[in-house]
Parts: C-alpha cells; sequence; structure tokens
C-alpha cells in the first residue's frame, strides 16, 4: 500500500503540481491575489470550495492554509497546465501521472484542472512518492530517490549491491521559504491541526477526496517527512466526522521519534517583510481599504514576502469620499450650502 497502490491524492497534490511550480516560476507569490469565486462551466458550476463559501478574492496563502480549491485552479491557469503537470512528474518523481489514457468511454489526462489543482488523478500517486515530494521541502529543494535500503552484502562482507540515490535540485531557497511558511501555516493554523505536537516546527497539508474516500496528511519536520493515507480497499466513505484521521495518526508515530530531537526553523523569517494587500486590487492596502462597509479590515489581508516581491501600487479600488446623508451619496457642491 506504500509503494505500490495508486491512491487519489485529493488536497495534499495542490503544494506538489500547483503551489511550488508557481513560486519557482517567479509568476506568483503568497500576496498574489486570486477570485475565489465558483467558475461558471455549460454543465454547471465549478469548481466549488468544500465549504461552499466564497470570499470573492484571496490572496495565494489563504489558499494554501484554508485550502481553497478555486484559489488552486486559478493558480494553476495563471502558470499554465503543462508546466504543472511536467513539474509534478519530472522534477517531484510522480511517475505516475499520465498525459494520455484512453479508456472504453474516454480519453484522460492529468494535465487538466482537476488532476493537477484537486488531486483528481487518473491512475493515482503513492505513498511513498508523496512522502518524497514533501521531504523535498524540508531538504532545502533537493529531490531525493525514495529507496528502502541503501547497500546489500554478502555473508562475507562484500558489497554486492549499492543503491545509490539520485537526487535534483528542483527548488530554488525562496520557493522553498515560501512553501514552508505557507505548509507550517496550513498544519498550524489551518486544516492540519490534528498533527501538531509540541517541541517541534511542524508543516504540512491534509488531502481529502470526495465523499471522504481519501484521508492524507502529508507533513515534515527538519528532521523527517512522512505521509499517511487513510482509506480502504475498496474505496468508501470514511465515517469519521472529526479530526482527518491521517493528520492523527501521522501526530501518534511522529511525536514518539522525535524525543530528545531539538526544535529547529524550516524558514527563514529574516528573508521576509509583512506587507497589508487589499483583497479586491491586489495592491498594498491603504486607510480606506481598512474602512470597506463590509468591515473593518474585512478586505486585507497581511502576508509575508521577499522585499522584491512587495507590490509598488497601493489600491485604487478603495477611496475616501465626504459622504451626504440626505442624499445618500457623494458630496457635492450643494450639500455645503445646507446645515446638517
Amino acid at each position: 500500500r506504500a509503494t505500490q497502490a495508486k491512491l487519489q491524492t485529493g488536497s495534499a497534490q495542490k503544494p506538489i503540481s500547483v503551489y511550488a511550480p508557481a513560486f519557482e516560476s517567479g509568476k506568483v507569490t503568497p500576496a498574489t491575489v486570486f477570485k475565489d469565486l465558483p467558475v461558471t462551466y455549460e454543465n454547471g458550476n465549478w469548481p466549488k470550495n468544500d465549504n461552499r463559501k466564497y470570499q470573492y478574492s484571496r490572496t495565494v496563502y489563504q489558499g494554501i492554509t484554508s485550502s481553497i480549491n478555486t484559489i488552486a485552479v486559478n493558480t494553476l491557469d495563471a502558470i499554465g497546465h503543462e508546466y504543472a503537470y511536467s513539474f509534478a512528474k519530472y522534477n517531484f518523481g510522480q511517475e505516475h501521472l499520465v498525459e494520455y489514457y484512453p479508456t472504453e468511454r474516454e480519453i484522460k489526462s492529468d494535465v487538466g484542472q482537476a488532476p493537477l489543482a484537486l488531486g483528481a488523478l487518473t491512475v493515482g500517486s503513492t505513498v511513498q512518492e508523496m512522502s518524497a515530494a514533501y521531504a523535498t521541502f524540508a531538504n532545502n529543494g533537493v529531490w531525493r530517490e525514495p529507496r528502502l535500503y541503501t547497500k546489500v552484502y554478502n555473508s562475507d562482507g562484500v558489497l554486492v549491491v549499492d543503491n545509490t540515490q539520485e537526487s535534483r535540485k528542483i527548488l530554488g531557497e525562496k520557493a522553498v521559504n515560501y512553501m514552508n511558511y505557507c505548509l507550517y501555516n496550513a498544519a498550524n493554523h489551518g486544516t492540519g491541526g490534528a498533527a501538531i505536537f509540541p517541541g517541534q516546527t511542524i508543516a504540512g497539508k491534509t488531502g481529502t477526496t470526495s465523499s471522504n474516500r481519501d484521508r492524507w496528511f502529508c507533513g515534515y519536520t527538519a528532521h523527517y517527512t512522512a505521509a499517511v493515507w487513510v482509506g480502504y480497499d475498496q474505496p468508501e466513505q470514511i465515517h469519521i466526522n472529526t479530526a482527518n484521521p491521517a493528520a492523527v495518526m501521522w501526530r501518534k508515530v511522529m511525536e514518539p521519534i522525535h524525543s530528545g530531537l531539538g526544535r529547529e526553523t524550516l524558514y527563514d523569517t529574516g528573508s521576509f517583510r509583512s506587507v497589508a494587500i487589499c483583497l479586491d486590487s491586489g495592491k498594498l492596502a491603504t486607510n480606506a481599504c481598512k474602512m470597506d462597509a463590509r468591515g473593518v479590515n474585512e478586505r486585507i489581508v497581511n502576508v509575508n514576502v521577499y522585499n522584491e516581491d512587495v507590490p509598488t501600487e497601493t489600491c485604487d479600488k478603495h477611496v475616501m469620499v465626504e459622504y451626504c446623508v440626505t442624499g445618500s451619496g457623494a458630496v457635492t457642491e450643494y450639500c455645503t450650502r445646507f446645515p446638517d
């Protein structure tokens, strides 16, 4: 089941085929704003967020930490499906992704929104592949080929098999820092809370497929990475309405093996600058943004980015105006002629 079972990955797929490639491309940062609305197609509205709630627009940071489907799909569209597919398959080692897969009823492909942004894969991915992919974030952007043994010696102590591990640098420092920053908050302040235990800096991402048939938590510390899948050989709904069982299992396994290990950070906070982003313009927020009628600071999100990624423009969607109570509109020259 760990090395051979081809499984649907759900939202655990998003960091591998959407967000890490997006950060590495330089086209997207955690502060990038995309529309958070269901997209309308001929056969109905799709994609939909799991809770069916939308906020018109959100940052990529929010999309990762709260696992927002619409943000994942829009980010994917921004970087291109072919690029994302190639990154996941050839860089992150998801070798079971398929570009062309004919069936009796239709031709399927993982070069699309549902597989890459939502984890509805044609064939699937293994727990081993997912573990190796997430370990890349903890290993400074170096992907290492997963292996179950290192060397084999015969009874005379002679080396007969040297299982040399392939590795490749697939993510730069900025992309790694962005992913670790976002996945730390996804685990600690988002959907992965059940995996957290004291004494370690933990990052990771949950995953859930339709009707709760697959539950995932892929997480890591500076010391170890583990991917946990919970499901049935013949898929059926998992009737657990409390914490994600994969996250619970991850904590129960990982907490004991971290006993005595020091706490180490996963990303360099000194590289970041906190900026206030207006969700309506995607630009730096102003005092006018804070006064939005939808609520105090309702349209502002504070996000950490590198200095070179700080937006250079301020919001042009919110403006301060004098308001005429009598006329229920912006003040004109005639309003001032009459007392309040």
